[in-house]
């Protein structure tokens, strides 16, 4: 991240804020009358100095490889928050963006997963807990933590 760069961030499809790498640190403003997004950053802007940034690297992946497989996952330039967490889907229905505009993250298709599919995801994430994120996967989402995962929603009678 340099000085002066911004991440907007959406909440069901509503702007709530913008946050912004400061010289050590990273900034957030809340746009008027938008809800808050964690009891961390209170609407009333009383936090401590390292509450946006930790806000931030809390939606991501603990582990540096975890970092590296997404940052390649989604093609994003760095593992730096900003850049990973650009045009992605996240926890509490937060969707972030270095463009003004709010990113479309509608995918042109959903790939049915079938319990083979299903069984081969979970052996590889029991196998290198760390790279829990496919390349030839269209998901643009963070899922936080330090355990291995991955998502799985339910259509119809099906996982996909």
């Amino acid at each position: 991240m340099k000085k002066g760069d911004r991440l907007n961030v959406w909440m069901n499809g509503r702007h709530v804020g913008v946050f912004t790498a400061l010289k050590n640190s990273v900034g957030f403003e809340y746009d008027p009358d938008a809800p808050r997004i964690s009891f961390s950053l209170p609407k009333d802007g009383n936090w401590r100095k390292d509450a946006p940034e930790n806000f931030l690297l809390n939606l991501l992946p603990e582990s540096g490889a975890a970092k590296y497989a997404m940052m390649q996952s989604i093609g994003a330039k760095s593992q730096e928050p900003f850049d990973l967490l650009d045009n992605v889907d996240s926890a509490g229905a937060l969707v972030f963006s270095r463009s003004d505009e709010q990113p479309s993250l509608l995918s042109t298709s959903v790939a049915e997963a079938t319990d083979s599919d299903i069984a081969a995801r979970i052996t590889a994430v029991r196998h290198s807990p760390d790279s829990w994120f496919f390349k030839d996967k269209d998901a643009r989402f963070s899922l936080a933590g330090a355990q291995g995962k991955f998502t799985l929603s339910r259509f119809d009678d099906g996982w996909v």
